[in-house]
């Protein structure tokens, strides 16, 4: 399966191998939230953290320069948030009426300026974060792209994954204390440096440097990248255990080698079309998945169970969500006239 995509100013082909990297980073993300009690859960969320790094890449990478795809891109992204964000406003007011005690979102000023400049929402579907950042980096990509050189993008890059060091996982040496993820988690300085990385990227792929497609130093590199990842995030969490555990210095490494060795090989099938097709719709609804389930079994008293295998039912229910859904739709616009 080939997907034909607009690099740069030429033309370049995505084989199904990043759409199965999406599918593979929608389920980190799903083990994030949905995490599993067994031993292996907090290193899985470690590694997890390279997932929604990946999906700005990805998106940086594949940036088109018609304004006019860039416009439809925007359009996109904003109505799936809008549908997301009212959907889980419902989901919230419905969860109010089933168990009163519950609290849920409150709206405050403050609230207000969280989600205006850290691209905070409500407990329950903080997660939409991501998205309100891919609309932030898409106007602002949109108006200054054209604007700024490599260098400039470069230094921007650099100066962003710096900050979101010192005022990240790193806070606790600079500040003496630990500062909030919301500080590191938003557009500025996950979704912008990411996504100019994705298109640095981009630029130097269209070479054609051999070592970009090397499949056995680019898995190498990963797998290295990630062991040391997860010793980086050991040291700094048993020093600082109440800091920020989102980009670390190897997080941003094995971002990128993770993405370029499924850039350089031809993926799966079947993870292929779930990335491909489901991915937006699974990073949506799972949280919404993820607390439906657990009320359910802690009200039949099997949570201990599910909270075994909680990544894999949530993944596994959120994508027939998918399924069920796509399928809905398109059964419905063949009987519109």
């Amino acid at each position: 399966m080939i997907i034909e995509n607009k690099i740069g100013g030429g033309q370049n082909y995505r084989s199904c191998g990043v759409d199965t990297l999406k599918a593979i980073c929608a389920f980190l993300v799903v083990s994030i939230h949905a995490k599993t009690s067994l031993w292996i859960g907090e290193y899985l969320v470690c590694i997890a953290r390279i997932a929604v790094p990946i999906f700005f890449i990805i998106t940086g990478f594949y940036y088109s320069n018609s304004r006019d795809r860039q416009k439809k891109q925007l359009i996109k992204i904003a109505k799936l948030y809008i549908i997301a964000q009212i959907a889980y406003c419902m989901y919230d007011i419905l969860l109010k009426v089933v168990i009163p005690n519950r609290i849920g979102a409150n709206f405050s000023i403050d609230n207000l300026l969280d989600y205006l400049l850290f691209n905070q929402t409500s407990p329950d579907s903080n997660h939409l974060w991501y998205l309100i950042a891919l609309i932030y980096v898409l106007i602002l990509v949109r108006l200054f792209n054209d604007k700024l050189s490599i260098k400039c993008k470069i230094i921007i890059m650099s100066l962003c994954f710096l900050l979101s060091l010192v005022l990240g996982v790193y806070s606790s040496i600079f500040f003496g204390h630990a500062l909030p993820e919301k500080y590191t988690m938003n557009f500025l300085f996950t979704g912008l440096p990411f996504f100019l990385l994705g298109e640095l990227l981009s630029n130097v792929y269209e070479r054609k440097n051999r070592w970009m497609r090397n499949q056995r130093f680019l898995l190498a590199c990963s797998l290295i990248s990630l062991l040391l990842m997860i010793f980086e995030w050991k040291i700094v969490h048993s020093r600082y255990p109440d800091g920020p555990q989102n980009i670390y210095v190897f997080t941003i490494i094995s971002s990128v080698t993770v993405f370029l060795y499924f850039m350089s090989c031809k993926g799966n099938c079947i993870l292929g079309l779930i990335g491909k097709d489901h991915s937006s719709t699974i990073y949506v609804v799972h949280m919404m998945v993820y607390m439906t389930i657990s009320i359910a079994t802690n009200v039949l008293g099997v949570n201990y169970l599910f909270s075994v295998i909680a990544p894999i039912i949530v993944f596994g229910v959120s994508l027939t969500y998918s399924i069920i859904w796509q399928r809905a739709k398109r059964f419905a616009l063949r009987r519109i006239p």
